[in-house]
């Protein structure tokens, strides 16, 4: 299952209970739409379908109200990750 997403949930991840994405995000990332996440004895997920980001799209910048604002630009903000898109 090359090119496929995945995250885990690292062992210090106590007050996380689980992690749902948003549709459009879920679709992006080749998971299932509306199901949420749940930490348990399986810590690490991996994403059904592959990526599936349009070609208009070069970056996705991904957030999570979870972390610590910095800065970006001119603005601080929750930024989780940046993912670039590869060139075909």
């Amino acid at each position: 299952m090359r090119g496929r997403m995945s995250f885990t949930f690292n062992n210090n991840a106590t007050d996380i209970v689980s992690l749902q994405f948003s549709a459009d995000l879920a679709v992006m990332l080749g998971f299932d739409l509306d199901k949420t996440y749940v930490i348990s004895a399986r810590r690490k997920f991996k994403a059904q379908k592959p990526m599936h980001l349009c070609a208009t799209i070069n970056n996705v910048f991904m957030y999570c109200n979870l972390l610590e604002h910095v800065i970006i630009g001119n603005t601080k903000t929750p930024l989780l990750r940046i993912f670039n898109k590869k060139p075909m």
